[in-house]
């Protein structure tokens, strides 16, 4: 009489080959619902961690600030009026605007080329030969830059 030893099988309730039980069926259940619980916990994590999008990029800033500077400096005349910038430059006239949460720019009062956006405010101040820019992003924060001018004192106006 020969005895086998069979192989212990720990995770096999019953050795039957005809399929799933309804015991194991709940008990993998029980099993995804512990993963999903704990990755729907890290994927808040993450969440957090990641960095704010209503935040205004610096590096955007200081690239709209360039943008902003060279368009004051081609332009003849210049006018802030409604919170709106507004430079002839040659025959057309430039439009910095704010539109939605945007910072946009128009040619002739057409197109839409945006220069800023993830903004709450904007403000423009004409002094005597520059320009103020007080930018508020989304998140409260306080931007400021100024544009010089090298055009006559009484070609710059505000309306």
């Amino acid at each position: 009489m020969s005895h086998t030893k069979e192989k212990a099988r720990p995770f096999v309730i019953w050795q039957k080959n005809n399929g799933f039980t309804l015991i194991e069926m709940l008990f993998s259940l029980v099993i995804l619902l512990f993963v999903a619980s704990f990755a729907l916990q890290l994927f808040t994590m993450a969440h957090k961690w990641l960095p704010d999008t209503r935040n205004l990029n610096p590096l955007e800033w200081e690239v709209f600030l360039n943008q902003a500077k060279k368009e004051v400096r081609k332009s003849n005349s210049m006018n802030v009026v409604n919170k709106t910038l507004q430079l002839a430059i040659g025959s057309d006239v430039v439009t910095i605007e704010k539109y939605q949460d945007k910072l946009r720019r128009r040619i002739n009062g057409t197109g839409h080329d945006l220069m800023l956006q993830n903004i709450a405010d904007v403000k423009f101040v004409n002094h005597h030969s520059s320009v103020e820019i007080l930018v508020t992003d989304k998140q409260g924060k306080a931007y400021r830059g100024t544009l010089w001018t090298y055009m006559a004192g009484e070609e710059a106006s505000e309306e």
